[in-house]
């Protein structure tokens, strides 16, 4: 794989995904790895070496050192809870530890010339205070209060998309590339204070003006300069093998490579360094290719649409604007034709039908086109019947428990004359804050539309009793 670019690269990887060389194209190595080296290099997707540093892990998969330089003589270790999280980092003669909240959060970092603590909105970056340790000379009380230093970020509503930061009263704006991730910033003045260029897997190349610091990098990252690592939520990455220090937490949910990043840089991005999703512009184009006579009304078009998932509250949902307003009709006809050849499917909790006072659904539930929705349930099959997989494909909310649920799961014929299908305006009460996202699809990427007739359907509080309603339907939990 090559990428251009102002730092054009080539790489190589193994079927399984691991990185085994990345080489800037005017410093070709004399002999490049090849998909052949992988059965040295990497021994169950545990990467052994890579250019001129080799690994060592312990018996959980987390990194324990870097051996780099003439013999291997330079060793970084690392040193990691009960919870595999990293505590400690010995590199070049300085110690750095690592302390973390209950929710996993990393709230301090600390090592002899300063600390840096850390707090937290949800799983985003809200805050962070840079306290400098002083030397055995004392200074002045006026210089003391110079020592510390603290940062408030901004970021763009349900993202990880950094927007702003505000350090000594002053203001600083982020201009970010199509991941999310910093490539300016500027001041209040508009003046370019930080900009970079980046190598494909995230290491900075270039700095080319560097007036304020900034450590944000890919989605949910954050550079530790002791290191050279990105903090990534769940997990460390190393941008200089394009991998993860320590195994998936959620383990094959997360991807069959436990240590992968994503399949393509330059495409994807994981903000919690858990599981990778394509970047929402990326996909945004895919779908509406040939729909916008050009990227500008396109861009227009995707930042409408982030504006509409924003409008959370109750008072701003009943006010969403009816999709027509922000994608092409041409758009909505491909997408509900679709739904108009093979018709549609649903899953059904047995306890979100049981309040009697409402025997039957809502008008316009969601319901998910027949292919995707039989592709779901396939995955859920094939993970032994873990009701996480239709939580998280379907976006039914992520503190939602079916542990003790039935689930019945729903085809609608196209032919079903009852029903038409309508795009999602997000007015529905199937759209729950968080999770709905305007354009027809889920946040997991089923497509899915309005079932337009769905409340004069009854089930009277009884998953049997709606099975008889439908010519195709079935328990699967």
């Amino acid at each position: 794989m090559s990428v251009q670019g102002p730092q054009p690269e080539t790489f190589v990887h193994d079927p399984a995904g691991n990185l085994l060389s990345a080489n800037e194209d005017n410093q070709q190595n004399e002999q490049p790895a090849t998909e052949q080296d992988s059965s040295r290099q990497v021994t169950q997707n545990r990467l052994n070496f890579f250019g001129d540093q080799h690994y060592a892990y312990d018996d959980q998969g987390n990194r324990t050192q870097t051996l780099r330089g003439k013999g291997q003589q330079l060793v970084t270790h690392f040193t990691y809870d009960a919870l595999n999280q990293l505590t400690k980092v010995e590199h070049n003669g300085v110690t750095t530890t690592y302390e973390y909240d209950p929710l996993g959060r990393r709230i301090a970092k600390r090592n002899a010339d300063k600390t840096t603590t850390f707090l937290w909105n949800d799983d985003v970056l809200l805050s962070e205070t840079t306290t400098h340790i002083e030397s055995d000379n004392q200074e002045s009380k006026e210089d003391k209060s110079k020592q510390t230093e603290h940062k408030t970020y901004l970021f763009e509503p349900d993202s990880f998309n950094p927007v702003a930061f505000v350090q000594n009263n002053e203001i600083y704006h982020y201009h970010t590339d199509h991941l999310g991730t910093p490539q300016d910033i500027t001041n209040a003045q508009g003046n370019i204070v930080w900009s970079a260029r980046y190598r494909a897997y995230g290491n900075l190349a270039l700095a080319d003006v560097e007036e304020v610091e900034n450590n944000l990098r890919f989605q949910g990252q954050y550079f530790d300069e002791e290191t050279g690592l990105h903090y990534n939520r769940f997990r460390y990455y190393d941008p200089n093998c394009g991998r993860f220090i320590n195994q998936d937490p959620i383990g094959l949910l997360g991807g069959l490579n436990c240590y992968q990043y994503v399949p393509n840089p330059v495409q994807w991005v994981d903000p919690l360094g858990l599981s990778c999703k394509e970047n929402f512009w990326n996909q945004f184009q895919k779908d509406t290719k040939g729909h916008f006579a050009n990227s500008a009304e396109a861009s227009k078009s995707y930042q409408k649409m982030k504006e509409v998932a924003a409008m959370g509250s109750w008072e701003e949902k009943v006010n969403r604007p009816d999709p027509s307003t922000y994608l092409p009709q041409t758009y909505i006809d491909a997408h509900l034709d679709q739904f108009n050849q093979e018709g549609a499917g649903f899953v059904v909790i047995g306890t979100w039908i049981s309040n009697p006072k409402y025997p039957g659904f809502p008008p316009r539930k969601f319901v998910g086109l027949k292919s995707e929705m039989d592709a779901v349930i396939d995955k859920y099959h094939a993970s032994g019947n873990d009701w996480r997989v239709i939580r998280d494909e379907l976006s039914l909310g992520a503190n939602v428990d079916l542990e003790k649920d039935e689930i019945l799961y729903v085809t609608v014929d196209p032919s079903d004359d009852r029903f038409t299908f309508d795009m999602p305006t997000g007015r529905e009460a199937g759209a729950y804050e968080g999770e709905w996202v305007p354009g027809g699809k889920t946040k997991g990427g089923t497509k899915e539309a309005a079932l337009v007739g769905a409340e004069d359907v009854l089930h009277d509080n009884s998953l049997d009793e709606l099975a008889t309603k439908f010519t195709d339907s079935k328990k699967i939990k």
